[in-house]
């Protein structure tokens, strides 16, 4: 590799080197992962002074729905907390209830404070802080997180403290430009000489993030991009460098593997779960569309029956209305009868005995519609002594 002019920097500290894992989720979240991966102490630092880093938290034990990007366990300000750490490139309205969410499993979990932190990679909306839960009138959970926008921060100041494991990020920060990253790239030589494969992992993401960021200048970006095709095929000639490499992609087979293997088992349980619960749900309709059409089929029934009842019960009921009008009116023909009958009867009592009577007679024994007053009227008629007591009779009768 060519010589380069060298910054004095603070040396390197050793690290065991993690691959990149094979499985990929989404990209940028990968990026920031990595840039973490053995670079905990300074990393962490950058984003929450005064904190001292004590280990990283497997994320492999946090529920799926739960899954976060980093969480550490860390002693800041004279106590131990665990750090959150969630990694945004682009606008989630929502994230204040998935970090209370998150914060709520690590708290239960570890019994430990929690600090939350939000690093957002590109300009975009940001969710303030505190995140409030509000039922009515109530304020039920207040929570407060920190929120970290790389392109408001100043690119300079990571170069003065030569934060090296965090230069790929420069990109995305302001004040950026050819100069201070042409000074990043030689001081990431400097610092991963020993360690080429690193070196080549910073430099690509370094470049993701160059092409992506709109903080820098487009000419400055086609010469620190040109600068960068020249350290990339100086990597790739070197054939230690492709040793390493090989080596690294057989670890990172050989450690993906399991996770792959659980991954593929969660995914078969996933899918003989949906299958199962799809034929359930299936059994349970056929069987309600059964039992629907069961109960429609009964109700019909059910209203047919009580239809031909009705039915019955008002003809019956109509004929029993018919027998009792046909009744009531022989019954009234039969009264009106027995009266003329009896109306006649008086009247040919009154031409026999008290002929002088005979037109009052017909004049008042029309009034009388009682066959039993008009029977008594007939008899008293037949029985009276004189025609002054049959007059009295007659002119007493109400008209």
């Amino acid at each position: 590799m060519r010589k380069r002019h060298r910054t004095t920097i603070p040396p390197r500290q050793p690290h065991k080197h993690t691959t990149t894992p094979l499985v990929q989720q989404q990209p940028y979240d990968n990026l920031m992962k990595s840039l973490f991966e053995g670079n905990e102490q300074q990393a962490i630092g950058v984003f929450l002074p005064g904190a001292q880093y004590l280990e990283t938290l497997t994320i492999e034990a946090i529920r799926t729905p739960l899954r976060v990007d980093r969480t550490y366990r860390i002693h800041y300000q004279g106590n131990n907390y665990i750090l959150h750490i969630e990694f945004e490139s682009g606008s989630n309205p929502r994230m204040g209830a998935r970090l209370l969410n998150y914060h709520a499993y690590l708290h239960y979990k570890y019994d430990l404070p929690v600090l939350s932190i939000i690093i957002y990679l590109f300009p975009t909306s940001i969710v303030q802080s505190p995140y409030h839960e509000i039922g009515g009138e109530r304020e039920i959970v207040t929570f407060h997180f920190h929120t970290i926008a790389l392109w408001k921060e100043d690119a300079s100041k990571y170069l003065q403290q030569h934060v090296v494991g965090m230069y790929p990020l420069l990109p995305t920060m302001a004040n950026v430009d050819k100069g201070l990253l042409s000074q990043a790239l030689e001081e990431m030589v400097q610092y991963y000489q020993d360690d080429e494969t690193k070196l080549g992992e910073q430099l690509r993401w370094l470049g993701v993030l160059l092409r992506r960021s709109d903080t820098v200048a487009i000419d400055d970006k086609e010469a620190i991009q040109e600068e960068m095709s020249v350290l990339d095929k100086l990597l790739e000639e070197d054939p230690y460098l492709q040793k390493k490499i090989a080596a690294g992609i057989t670890k990172g087979i050989a450690k993906a593997l399991p996770e792959l293997e659980a991954q593929l088992e969660a995914q078969l349980e996933k899918k003989l779960r949906a299958k199962i619960q799809a034929e359930l749900r299936a059994k349970a309709e056929a069987e309600a569309r059964t039992a629907k059409a069961q109960a429609e089929a009964e109700a019909r029934t059910a209203k047919a029956q009580a239809e031909a009842e009705a039915r019955t019960a008002k003809a019956q009921a109509e004929a029993e209305a018919r027998t009792a009008k046909a009744q009531a009116e022989a019954e009234a023909r039969t009264a009106q009868a027995a009266i003329a009958s009896l109306q006649e009867a008086a009247l040919h009592i009154v031409e026999v005995r008290f002929p002088q009577l005979q037109s009052l007679a017909q004049k008042k024994l029309p009034v009388i519609k009682d066959a039993k007053s008009l029977g008594l009227l007939t008899t008293q008629l037949a029985l009276a002594p004189n025609e002054e007591t049959a007059r009295w009779l007659l002119e007493t009768l109400q008209i």
